[in-house]
């Protein structure tokens, strides 16, 4: 037999059985979960090499009829997608997500909703664009997460749809609270204005620090920014630490600092790896005063997700 026929030969083979055993690691993994078990992920699930194969797998478990394998198969789904760095995985993976969105299952709903607001307006494609919009268009009552969706795709369309839900006056409180955000993450100024003078007038407390801060965070306004960080140098009330098993009190200017330099560039404080910023309040402060007496008509936003 030619030598180089049997090379080949032996090559083709090593990669079939490679592809057939990462294929059965992936079905060990579901057939434990299936059967009531809790087992570890494989790495190998998130390795480059296996991104495609994985994803594929994947892909086929998130439409299984038994709810946990399928629940797992879109928790995986989504992580994978996140991590990583090639367009086509996190497109198909937004797609993929898209789909969940209307899944019988209200938890796996509930995944795919907060899963795909982590992720960047390029991830989604033209088809991606047209199902977010068709969703607003077909929806009374869209919700948080659909309006903040939509806010973060920034779709011409898009806007356009939250506009008309504005202006149809059908919209429930909250429900208009995620479309102002939304409108002002995709530059609309005129709301901007509204959501500023709005912001202005509440008292900063538990509330303002745990459920008002998030969609401000993700309007990536640089005003809506400005006064954020003029809320940090007055420093005078008091919020729970977030930990439910403590009583304790912080400053809530720290709490705002905290969520706040997660979305700036090169903000001199480094964290702990709870996330949280290292030193002293003092030692925070004073380098947080000097960076924002240099940077304060020059730092730049990130744009981010909504967590």
């Amino acid at each position: 037999m030619n030598r180089n026929f049997v090379l080949i030969l032996v090559f083709v083979v090593n990669i079939l059985s490679r592809s057939f055993s990462q294929s059965a690691e992936i079905d060990r993994y579901f057939i434990g979960i299936s059967g009531g078990n809790n087992p570890a992920v494989p790495e190998s699930f998130f390795l480059q090499k296996n991104e495609q194969r994985v994803q594929k797998a994947l892909l086929h478990y998130c439409a299984d009829t038994f709810l946990m394998v399928r629940k797992n198969a879109f928790l995986l789904l989504a992580s994978q997608g996140l991590k990583s760095g090639q367009a086509e995985t996190r497109r198909k993976t937004v797609t993929a997500l898209l789909a969940g969105y209307n899944d019988v299952n209200a938890g796996i709903r509930n995944i795919c909703r907060r899963k795909l607001l982590l992720f960047f307006q390029d991830d989604f494609d033209n088809a991606a664009h047209d199902s977010v919009c068709m969703m607003l268009r077909k929806s009374g009552h869209p919700g948080k997460y659909l309006l903040l969706l939509a806010g973060l795709t920034g779709n011409i369309n898009t806007i356009a749809e939250i506009k008309t839900l504005w202006n149809n006056g059908t919209l429930t409180p909250e429900e208009k609270w995620y479309a102002l955000i939304s409108l002002v993450r995709c530059g609309e100024k005129t709301y901007e204005d509204l959501l500023l003078g709005s912001v202005k007038i509440l008292t900063v407390n538990d509330d303002f620090v745990y459920e008002v801060l998030p969609g401000l965070l993700f309007s990536c306004s640089r005003n809506i920014y400005d006064y954020l960080f003029s809320l940090v140098f007055e420093g005078k009330t008091y919020c729970s630490c977030g930990n439910p098993d403590s009583e304790s009190l912080v400053l809530c200017s720290l709490k705002i600092l905290n969520d706040l330099s997660e979305h700036v560039e090169g903000f001199p404080v480094e964290r702990d790896n709870g996330g949280g910023l290292m030193g002293s309040r003092r030692e925070i402060m004073e380098k947080t005063d000097e960076w924002f007496a240099e940077n304060k008509s020059a730092y730049r936003i990130i744009k981010k997700g909504f967590k």
